[in-house]
């Protein structure tokens, strides 16, 4: 298993795949504790599973591209939990077309914010699983919305 970042979601990831014995390799520019962090090159060429889990930011805007992708082993899965806009989807169009061997497990696509993720092409595709951005519905982040809704509230109240 690859990750493509080594916060909160990655960290549960590895554990869980600890749990059953699976081996996890991960990369996080952010996280410099790794002795042995391959490139991103190395987990999509090598790794039967990746796992994309970082945050956008606009150095992981566009990060994965139609080589990283190209390059993937013959029958290997992609999932992105992260933001649709890490992948190139232009590019993830093209390989999904180009690599039927290959499946990739969507729970976010580019444009969510502006509903153009309604009108995306991987929808009808038989490698894409899409599923409606449900990797981000767990207690601990429904807990800290509530908080932040909260929090905004009593500001608003305490100004106005």
């Amino acid at each position: 298993m690859g990750l493509i970042g080594h916060g909160r979601i990655g960290k549960n990831i590895e554990r869980w795949c600890d749990a059953f014995g699976a081996g996890t390799y991960w990369n996080d520019p952010y996280e410099k504790s790794n002795l042995f962090q391959p490139d991103i090159e190395w987990l999509f060429q090598n790794c039967h599973i990746i796992v994309i889990c970082c945050r956008l930011t606009w150095e992981t805007k566009g990060l994965v591209t139609k080589k990283l992708l190209s390059s993937m082993r013959h029958g290997a899965c992609l999932i992105n939990t992260a933001r649709g806009e890490v992948i190139a989807e232009g590019d993830l169009e093209e390989v999904a077309v180009a690599r039927p061997d290959l499946t990739l497990c969507l729970d976010v696509l580019e444009g969510e914010p502006e509903e153009k993720q309604l009108h995306s092409p991987l929808l009808n595709m038989d490698n894409v699983v899409v599923t409606p951005h449900i990797a981000g519905c767990t207690f601990e982040s429904n807990k800290k919305a509530a908080q932040i809704c909260a929090q905004l509230l009593r500001d608003y109240v305490e100004t106005n």
